[in-house]
């Protein structure tokens, strides 16, 4: 059976490399990583992922506005939103741009 590709999308350097060697470590593929909504669309038309995990809040280009974009131009794109911020509001947000769930940072 073959792997999931995942890209992961966030602006906190620490965090993005935390997730990334998590997954490694448990033989998850890492096909990328992005640290704003612009990189992460180019990442995305690039390397065609299984899966994007993104985070809600982002210097530039936030992930909500981020995942709106990404789902009109790639229907197929499956995101899963990353979040501190537990306010349902963000998360029916997200969901609302074409979000397909989302975990908390937590």
């Amino acid at each position: 059976m073959r792997k999931a590709r995942i890209l992961l999308v966030d602006d906190h350097a620490l965090f993005l490399e935390g997730l990334r060697s998590f997954f490694m470590y448990n033989d998850i593929l890492v096909v990328g990583t992005a640290r704003n909504g612009a990189e992460a669309l180019l990442k995305y038309e690039m390397l065609q992922p299984d899966i994007v995990l993104m985070d809600i809040q982002m210097a530039q280009g936030n992930g909500i506005e981020t995942t709106h974009s990404m789902k009109q131009k790639f229907p197929e794109a499956v995101i899963i939103m990353l979040t501190s911020d537990e306010a349902e509001e963000s998360i029916f947000e997200a969901l609302q741009a074409g979000a397909s769930g989302y975990l908390t940072k937590g």
